[in-house]
C-alpha cells in the first residue's frame, strides 16, 4: 500500500506542516497507514488520507474549521466507498450530500472530489 508522509501532504495538497500536524494530534485527520507514536516516528498516511486532506485544505478556504471538524467523519465515507462522486456538497450546518444540495440548510459549498488516480497512488 503507499503511503505518505506528512510533508508529501504538504507538497500534494497545498497544507502547511502545522496544519497536517494540527489536524493529526486533534484527530481531524488521523493517519492511517501508521500513527507517530513518540518523538522521531513519522506518520504515514494513506491514499484516502491525501484525499481527505486535499478536501480539508478546499473546505477551510471557505468555511470556517469547526464545520470541517463536523463533516470529516462524512468525507472519509465518501472517499472509502467504491463509486466517488465529482463533488460532495456540505452546508453551513454540516449537513452532507453527494447528489443534490441540501436546499433547506443555505449556503451550501461543493468540495471537488479527487479523482481515481489518487488512490491508484499516482498524484
Amino acid at each position: 500500500m503507499t503511503t505518505y508522509s506528512a510533508p508529501d501532504l504538504v507538497r500534494l495538497t497545498g497544507a502547511t506542516y502545522r496544519q497536517v500536524d494540527y489536524w493529526a494530534r486533534t484527530h481531524l485527520l488521523v493517519p492511517s497507514g501508521h500513527a507517530a507514536t513518540g518523538c522521531g516516528s513519522r506518520r504515514e498516511y494513506s491514499p484516502v488520507d491525501l484525499d481527505l486532506c486535499r478536501m480539508l485544505v478546499s473546505l477551510i478556504s471557505v468555511a470556517p474549521l469547526q464545520i470541517a471538524r463536523d463533516v470529516a467523519p462524512a468525507l472519509r465515507s465518501v472517499l472509502e466507498a467504491s463509486g466517488r462522486p465529482e463533488c460532495v456538497f456540505v452546508s453551513a450546518y454540516g449537513a452532507v450530500s453527494t447528489s443534490t444540495p441540501p436546499l433547506a440548510e443555505l449556503p451550501v459549498i461543493c468540495i471537488p472530489v479527487p479523482g481515481e488516480l489518487t488512490q491508484a497512488g499516482a498524484a
